[in-house]
């Protein structure tokens, strides 16, 4: 190709900044902008709640799918600061929101949601059309606000803060996803998943959508795989066998549990690493 028949030169490159790389190619962050890629979102955006449950600075994560269309997380916790990074406890949760892998380093991560590679919830409110994040933290109580992951102005927060957590609320952008319509069986069958493999794990999932036939499950399973074994096994073999190890090798605990089963429901087992 002779050098005047290339219409490509340096004019045609664009730079994308801050969240405008998710934008503009959002199956490399959420796998997709079918209704796989919308869950996705779910799980990211829960995951930070969810860490703090295995951190032990809250005990419970609440999901709800709200009769707008929305996702509303609420934790606890309130470990991050809304703004003001640099704290010893962590980044602040709008350095959070706007910034890629940003959060605790790469290696302490554990993945719950799996998928964009720990990337964080910045993912979500940048594939979202409006995400508000609440924080009451030390007595006072702060909002943040964002429109397809611009900073827009927070109305004011209402109520005492008189306990410490969170609560972000997004609204998928119908300009990225083909569907806006979220599976309450999907959703539940991943958090009951996560709660099996991770026994300190807190999880209600509600869902708003229908004032007529509101819907709430509550997913913890102190006994871990053991739990998982007992109702996957038979009424009549109860009795489930579980022991638990740490494993040096892949720096976790290693847990099996396991019952006896007829041919045809076999042998279960599971395995766990922390």
């Amino acid at each position: 190709m002779s050098e005047g028949s290339n219409p490509y030169d340096a004019s045609r490159i664009v730079v994308l900044r801050g969240l405008d790389v998710v934008r503009k190619r959002p199956g490399m962050y959420v796998g997709s902008v079918d209704e796989r890629g919308l869950h996705h979102l779910v799980f990211e955006a829960a995951e930070s709640a969810l860490n703090e449950i295995l951190d032990g600075t809250t005990d419970r994560v609440g999901i709800t799918l709200t009769a707008d269309g929305g996702v509303r997380i609420t934790d606890g916790g309130g470990r991050h600061p809304a703004g003001h990074a640099g704290r010893e406890d962590g980044p602040a949760l709008e350095d959070r929101l706007t910034v890629l892998w940003c959060g605790r380093p790469r290696a302490a991560r554990r993945s719950l949601g799996g998928g964009s590679a720990g990337m964080g919830i910045a993912v979500v409110n940048a594939l979202s059309s409006r995400l508000t994040a609440e924080v009451r933290r030390d007595g006072g109580c702060s909002t943040l606000v964002y429109e397809r992951a611009v900073r827009a102005v927070a109305p004011p927060c209402a109520g005492p803060a008189d306990e410490n957590g969170t609560v972000i609320t997004f609204w998928p952008d119908a300009e990225i996803f083909e569907t806006l319509t979220f599976s309450f069986d999907t959703l539940a069958d991943r958090f009951r998943e996560l709660a099996f493999l991770n026994r300190d794990l807190d999880i209600t999932l509600t869902d708003d959508r229908d004032p007529g036939a509101p819907r709430t499950v509550r997913f913890g399973f102190p006994g871990g795989a053991s739990d998982w074994i007992a109702q996957q096994s038979a009424p009549s073999r109860p009795d489930v066998i579980g022991f638990e190890r740490e494993y040096a090798a892949m720096e976790g605990t290693v847990e099996v549990a396991l019952c006896w089963g007829d041919l045809q429901r076999g042998t279960g087992h599971q395995l766990r690493q922390q």
